[in-house]
């Protein structure tokens, strides 16, 4: 996929997050006035309904802001597994150990 195209992609997922409360607002605002004024609902619970339905759609919208990166996530947590659980070439066994010898500044060896 194209850089322009991915950009236009990412723009409209972005406005979409950003209007997605917005739209929902007033969408609850509009019918809860609605029901208000034909049927005797208490406005309490038209603002209540309202405040979750916004809460609700902010959180879908940030959600898809950060949909491309799950792609992402889920290969690195992929390849993190495997260097996790892969068994290394080399084993405790196989690697030559030799004395170590420190020496302080005045050359004595440090124990």
């Amino acid at each position: 996929m194209g850089m322009k195209k991915r950009a236009r992609l990412r723009g409209i997922a972005f406005g979409i997050g950003q209007t997605a409360p917005l739209f929902g607002y007033a969408l609850s605002l509009w019918y809860g006035g609605t029901l208000v004024a034909e049927e005797g609902l208490h406005y309490e619970n038209v603002v209540k309904v309202g405040e979750l339905l916004i809460f609700g759609a902010w959180a879908l919208g940030q959600s898809i802001v950060y949909a491309p990166s799950l792609n992402k996530a889920k290969a690195s947590a992929g390849r993190l597994k495997y260097l996790f659980t892969r068994t290394p070439n080399i084993r405790d066994g196989d690697i030559p150990r030799a004395p170590v010898l420190f020496f302080s500044s005045s050359n004595q060896p440090i124990s």
